[in-house]
């Protein structure tokens, strides 16, 4: 199987082959370049919707620019057209398709240009090379901002400038006026802290990992841990985390392996069990798919997530509170079970509880505690359960026949007393939203010890609650500090928390991160929504996949 990585490949070597030359400050070429400019305008007059994709802001750009050429000083390629055209080269890094934007084509003339004597088929290299460079470029600007698909029904378009929320043809002409092109240019990417280090962390993974779709197949230990381990070593040669001449060597080998499961958020044990195992199954071509469909879900972001904020990555199992776009500090989280899944929303914190009451979701109370009742009369006290009617007037759990109650004429509700046992623990912090979802402590702790953190109803449990909540009060203008906050704790009271500065909350579906030595993490699809998303971003000729035994 062919893949674009291999284009990628070809273009560096002809690169090499062949270097461009680059004249900013070429001598000027008065009558030959003015005879070029008078070409230059009556091709660019001569072009129809036909020709460029982008065609409308083609010219629009030119206007801006009085119809003058911008990629070539004195028929030469400048370092613009330079900058552009590897950018374009490496348009993988940005999770982008690097064919659409025809860098073979562009590298081609430059290197005609600059072996070209005839001026007449200079003037046709140069402008060919002018109107292509635009014309992708403002392709390349239109993916990085908006991305390659529709957020509904995941449709693929190549142009789609209805969308656009920003002026191209002014932005690339401020882009080439300014003093650092290439940054300016980047510019329209989303303003989105999550984003650039996910793009960042791809960059460096495109540069550090052998790019192949090749899959291993790694035995279960449990019935052959020789044969495992053997294959193991195998994979993480081949994927560059340990030389194979050390691979035989078990603590470098163990070392490795922790490395690798670092770098696909599993807890580094040095151990294969079954989240290492499927992750050793993964290819490396897999793993850059999934980073290019977070990529382009973070373009759709319609909020701005930048300043001071709460950030929620479902899959990764972590909340970040952020301070003007830097991690101020992370606290894990267990989020909901498939089947129970957390939504994905924007919201503000407005207050918190401490030792809250549970009130019960009807759901969990006709699915859960009413058959767990009807088994158990007592089930009820032991979990420190009050009942109460539709208008939350406390009902005599005894006077009820409870094997006559069913979901069809359930009438009741039921409320968790306070205390450390209550299944929100002690404080609930509270954001509006029509999911009735929040984050909570939990008598489960242990559970926070896990790899995979996929076990509630669909609010998530937080580590370190108080913690946050001291932090919430810090931020606000009231006489209770995270020591009052303490003395009700140890008090056991019962207290909300109104905040009069509220905080952002984005809670969010990315199944990638990056470390703190930038390098990209990637995390378990616990939700499947990356395969969609990747079917159709990624589609191919149906074909066996390769699979090395």
């Amino acid at each position: 199987m062919l893949f674009k990585v291999c284009i990628l490949f070809c273009i560096v070597i002809l690169t090499a082959c062949s270097p461009t030359k680059v004249e900013d400050n070429a001598p000027p070429l008065s009558n030959q370049q003015q005879e070029y400019l008078k070409h230059f305008e009556v091709a660019l007059k001569s072009t129809s919707e036909g020709d460029f994709i982008t065609y409308n802001m083609v010219q629009q750009f030119y206007a801006l620019r009085s119809s003058q050429p911008c990629w070539t000083t004195s028929l030469y390629p400048n370092k613009s057209a330079e900058e552009l055209v590897l950018m374009l080269e490496n348009a993988m890094a940005y999770g982008l398709d690097t064919t659409h934007y025809v860098p073979t084509l562009l590298r081609t003339l430059m290197l005609e240009l600059n072996d070209t004597t005839s001026s007449k088929k200079r003037f046709d290299l140069a402008t060919q090379f002018d109107l292509e460079a635009t014309n992708a470029c403002f392709l390349f600007m239109s993916h990085l901002k908006q991305g390659t698909y529709s957020k509904n029904d995941t449709a693929f378009y190549l142009w789609r400038p209805e969308a656009l929320e920003i002026n191209l043809p002014q932005a690339l002409s401020d882009a080439i006026d300014a003093d650092n092109f290439k940054a300016q240019l980047l510019a329209v990417q989303p303003n989105i802290t999550q984003y650039h280090l996910i793009q960042q962390g791809l960059e460096k993974y495109l540069q550090e990992a052998t790019l192949s779709d090749v899959k291993y197949s790694i035995p279960n230990p449990k019935e052959d841990s020789v044969k495992c381990y053997r294959k193991a070593k195998q994979v993480l040669v081949e994927y560059g985390f340990v030389p194979d001449s050390l691979a035989s060597v078990d603590t470098i080998f163990t070392a490795a392996l922790k490395n690798f499961q670092r770098l696909n958020g599993l807890s580094a044990d040095g151990k294969i069990g079954k989240n290492t195992r499927k992750a050793l199954q993964l290819s490396n071509y897999e793993r850059y798919q999934q980073a290019v469909v977070n990529l382009q879900r973070l373009r759709w972001e319609e909020d701005s997530l930048s300043g001071d904020y709460l950030y929620v990555s479902i899959p990764t199992y972590q909340l970040k509170i952020i301070e003007n776009d830097s991690v101020k500090r992370i606290h894990k989280v267990m989020v909901g079970a498939p089947w129970t899944k957390t939504p994905t929303f924007s919201s503000e914190v407005s207050y918190f509880i401490t030792y809250p009451f549970w009130h019960v979701p009807y759901s969990i109370a006709t699915k859960e505690i009413l058959p767990a009742l009807q088994k158990d009369s007592n089930y009820l006290s032991k979990k420190n359960y009050t009942v109460l009617d539709r208008n939350r007037k406390p009902v005599d759990a005894a006077s009820v026949n409870w094997s006559e109650v069913g979901t069809g004429n359930f009438k009741y509700k039921f409320r968790q007393g306070r205390g450390r046992s209550n299944s929100l623990g002690i404080v609930k912090i509270i954001f509006p939203n029509e999911h009735n979802v929040y984050l909570h402590d939990t008598p489960s702790k242990y559970l926070f010890k896990r790899e995979v953190r996929a076990y509630s109803h669909g609010c998530m449990r937080l580590q370190d609650p108080l913690d946050l909540a001291a932090y919430l009060l810090e931020r606000q203008n009231t006489e209770f500090t995270a020591d009052s906050l303490d003395t009700l704790i140890v008090h056991r009271r019962n207290k909300r928390f109104d905040l009069e500065h509220k905080l952002p909350i984005h809670i969010r579906y990315i199944t990638c991160d990056v470390d703190s030595s930038a390098n990209i993490v990637f995390f378990q699809d616990i939700y499947k929504q990356d395969a969609e998303l990747k079917s159709a971003m990624f589609m191919r000729e149906e074909q066996e996949e390769s699979t090395t035994d």
